[in-house]
């Protein structure tokens, strides 16, 4: 072992793995003790692999240099010295939590939600900076002696402006077991939500010693990650509480919408969770072989005599050593700008903030989260027909043979027509784009998501304008789904947030729609809306199971619920007889319901054959009444007649100009074009529809 490395004197070698070793070392610039981490390559690997190796390593170290988190392993440095990288960071005393699920410590339930809401504090820190860890498992999750949790590698991070990035190919990155159904499909389309699945499989491992799909072989694992419902953690581990069962579950929801929104809002409800959570003894596993050893708390950081039986203060020396569950979730002030810091505010042993009961007022920036009810959601009865879905006035033209035959026009093709844009931050270019749409002036609008913007096309589009309203307080951020009400009025989801936001026609933003969540429904980012021709508005709400419908005045009127077997609805359409179509994608399937709210048909299950789906997130309908559907982890758009016969599918992944890297947003242009947002590769593509 070489003595020396850069400005770093090497000690003592800490650990090794594949790709590379940490040595305790000292920085003899300033005199303190730090770990080093060596990248190892193989001399096996081929030059394009080691170059792509390098540049992922160069990347944990930028990415975790970026931030200043007491959750989060602090890096000093970065060097190369000949033809060795490494990076300097703090030197941690502690264990691994995989350290310990290897040797079956089993945890208390409060010391499970503990080391869980730390690492929910890290990750909304990072979120909100931008970084999207993609690699949370054990091995990655530092206990330190004084009891704090330390979020370490970022060595597979995708950082939100690096757009040409590491990611780029769609690489799945990763460790199997603890990896998002998103992150197996493309690593390109993965947000904030992907790190909170993972966090969900590692707390249910820590409960059950288990993870959540494993199927003893790689293939059945992945198999089971994209399609099956883990075992409910009480199955295996009698003392998890509902409530945390709940938690746990919901972070392991397939689709993002239906997990929580932010590592925040998934922090709040495990402290919440503790209130059922009255046994201190550790819990009993099922099916264990043999009694596993208990976990030994954290000895007091100032006489070092054991903290037994979760205290506070040390019974020998009578101060306060560490103190279980008194962190904060805080909203992290954005890294880029310093004017957005967050006040001093009194701090906890650990220099954290502490964290308020979670049922009083809501903190400034992070409202209140209700816990996920158990019982059915609030329903209302539908006496008549959904407000704005009565079926068209019957005062129509007396057929001819010519609009008989029009009306029965069938899709016998999509062809490609060109493209519009690319990736990039300019004019022009997309970030994850999403909803697509038309407004009254025949002008193409596209949320540009990832940019935080909304891009106005003209008629041979070209591009008009920006619409981002920054002088607002209250505004978007990751604009998503769009909708034009007759009057051209601009409706606007935020991919972060629960509100929506009202633009007039030429993108002021003149109103921000907050909808109450009442008792027992849970914060719901909206899924998509339209607006009927008489001024009404549907929403989808993934997270509550049901579509809402509000008149012109912003008033509920309707409900489609979960009592009519809504999953995770998406996508919404109105059909030319009143029918409203549903896209649920959680369940990867259509539903039909009449204008009673009476379920007419549901049409395509989970698959990828013919009429299959696998995540569909939108659907549109032309003026002959035929379906166009988004198939968005298929890669592909399919076509159903007006009855929802199958017809057609038409694309595959790729970046060609028939393929498709997740399309998302689907509106039909006044020339009778299908635009498609095709998120992953950064662009709208533009089919001509063929019929016969």
């Amino acid at each position: 072992m070489a003595d020396r490395l850069g400005n770093y004197e090497i000690i003592s070698e800490l650990g090794r793995g594949g790709m590379g070793v940490v040595y305790k070392a000292t920085d003899t610039r300033l005199g303190r003790t730090v770990a080093v981490k060596e990248l190892l390559l193989s001399n096996a690997l081929p030059e394009v692999e080691k170059q792509d190796t390098v540049e992922r390593f160069r990347r944990e170290a930028m990415a975790a240099a970026r931030m200043s988190h007491p959750n989060i392993v602090t890096v000093y440095d970065y060097g190369q010295d000949g033809d060795r990288h490494y990076m300097a960071m703090e030197l941690l005393d502690g264990k691994s939590l995989g350290d310990f699920l290897e040797q079956k410590k089993t945890f208390s339930i409060k010391q499970v939600v503990d080391i869980s809401v730390q690492i929910c504090a890290a990750l909304d820190y990072a979120h909100q900076a931008g970084v999207v860890h993609r690699d949370i498992k054990p091995d990655n999750i530092m206990l330190a002696e004084t009891g704090t949790v330390k979020l370490t590698d970022f060595g597979v991070a995708r950082v939100k402006s690096d757009l040409p990035s590491m990611t780029t190919t769609g690489t799945t990155l990763g460790t199997i077991a603890y990896i998002s159904p998103e992150q197996l499909c493309d690593s390109r389309l993965v947000d904030g939500r992907s790190d909170l699945f993972s966090l969900g499989a590692l707390i249910y491992e820590m409960l059950t010693f288990k993870t959540p799909f494993d199927a003893g072989n790689l293939g059945g694992t992945i198999l089971n990650i994209m399609n099956a419902a883990p075992t409910p953690p009480s199955e295996l581990n009698a003392q998890v509480p509902p409530k945390l069962e709940a938690v746990v579950m919901r972070a392991l929801k397939k689709t993002p919408e239906e997990r929580f929104n932010r590592a925040a809002e998934m922090g709040h409800a495990l402290v919440a969770s503790l209130r059922e959570a009255e046994k201190p003894a550790p819990p009993k596993i099922v099916d264990q072989a043999a009694a596993p050893a208990a976990f030994t708390p954290p000895n007091c950081r100032h006489c070092q005599a054991p903290m037994t039986g979760g205290a506070r203060v040390c019974a020998n020396c009578g101060r306060a050593g560490t103190a279980p569950l008194t962190y904060s979730i805080p909203t992290a002030p954005n890294p880029n700008r310093p004017q957005e810091a967050a006040a001093p505010v009194e701090t906890g042993p650990r220099g954290i903030p502490a964290m308020p009961p979670v049922s009083g007022g809501a903190r400034p920036g992070i409202p209140v989260m209700p816990s996920r009810g158990t019982g059915a959601l609030p329903q209302t009865t539908l006496a008549g027909p959904l407000p704005g879905t009565e079926p068209r006035p019957a005062a129509r033209p007396v057929p001819t043979p010519e609009r008989q035959a029009a009306v029965l026009r069938q899709v016998t093709g999509l062809a490609p027509m060109g493209s519009l844009g690319k990736a990039g931050v300019g004019q022009g270019e997309f970030r994850q784009p999403r909803g697509v749409v038309f407004d009254t002036s025949k002008h193409l609008l596209v949320a540009d998501t990832d940019n935080g913007r909304i891009q106005v096309f003209d008629e041979n589009h070209r591009f008009l304008r920006v619409i981002r309203p920054q002088q607002m307080q209250e505004t978007f951020r990751f604009p998503r789904a769009l909708a034009i009400s007759p009057q051209g009025i601009l409706y606007v989801t935020d991919d972060m947030d629960y509100r929506i936001y009202k633009l007039d026609t030429a993108g002021r933003q003149i109103h921000v729609w907050k909808r109450e969540q009442k008792d027992g429904e849970n914060p719901s980012v909206p899924g998509r809306l339209i607006i009927a021709p008489n001024g009404h508005l549907l929403l989808s709400e993934p997270n509550n199971h049901r579509v809402l419908v509000f008149d012109s005045n912003e008033k509920q009127i309707g409900v489609l619920g979960r009592e009519r077997g809504l999953q995770s609805p998406g996508g919404l359409a109105l059909d030319h007889k009143g029918n409203i179509l549903v896209l649920d994608f959680g369940s990867s399937c259509i539903q039909v319901f009449g204008s009673r709210g009476e379920l007419v048909k549901t049409v395509g299950r989970r698959g990828n054959g013919p009429g299959e789906f696998s995540i569909p997130r939108e659907i549109t309908i032309d003026r002959f009444g035929n379906w166009f559907v988004a198939d968005t982890l298929n890669h592909r758009i399919q076509v159903f007649d007006p009855e929802g016969n199958f017809v057609l599918a038409f694309g595959k992944k790729g970046a060609g100009p028939d393929e498709f890297n997740g399309p998302e947003g689907l509106t039909i242009g006044p020339d009778d074009t299908l635009y498609v947002s095709d998120r992953g590769n950064g662009r709208v593509l533009l089919l001509n529809i063929q019929r016969a």
